[in-house]
């Protein structure tokens, strides 16, 4: 992934853990990185790193289940103080994200994993687009005909959507950019 060589708990596969770092290290913006969906923590290992090879903010990664070995992960790889864990649903943070993330609520990169059922993620999508600067990329995990929640809520939300464009695929990883 990247310059580094990390064995990480993570569900991707070594392209896709490799496209996201450079999505985060090289994307557009200033603004943070967000993920929903933290599992055992591994992306936001991969988030984290990338957003200080590149010199810019905090990773925040979101998921209503609290996992305390995603703190021993996060410090296995001297990350812990560049993300913030935060352990509520996706919903309640995106309606309280300006407390949550201070005065700049900016995001460039929106990693969508968490809820795989349609609702679930047109509402990530709803809840979360107006927060995502312009040039800002949102990408999704699981993008593959084993979700077809991701799949119809992507397609009717993000690519159907003249917000987006600059489509890009690597194995189940499809991501977007919000246009400026």
């Amino acid at each position: 992934m990247g310059p580094y060589t990390l064995a990480l708990p993570v569900l991707q596969s070594a392209r896709e853990l490799d496209y996201l770092y450079h999505l985060a290290k090289d994307g557009e913006g200033t603004g943070c990185v967000v993920e929903i969906g933290t599992m055992a923590g591994g992306t936001a290992v991969a988030l984290a790193l990338a957003s200080r090879d590149s010199g810019r903010g905090l990773t925040y990664t979101i998921d209503v289940v609290a996992r305390p070995e995603v703190h021993d992960v996060l410090d296995a790889h001297g990350v812990s103080n560049l993300v913030n864990v935060i352990t509520i649903s996706s919903k309640t943070a995106a309606t309280n994200w300006r407390a949550l993330a201070g005065p700049s609520t900016s995001i460039r990169l929106l990693w969508i994993d968490g809820d795989h059922r349609y609702d679930g993620v047109w509402t990530e999508i709803l809840h979360w687009q107006d927060y995502l600067e312009p040039g800002g990329i949102i990408c999704f995990h699981d993008y593959d005909s084993k979700f077809p929640g991701v799949v119809r809520a992507v397609y009717e939300y993000v690519v159907s959507s003249p917000l987006y464009h600059d489509f890009r695929r690597v194995d189940s990883i499809l991501s977007a950019v919000k246009r400026k």
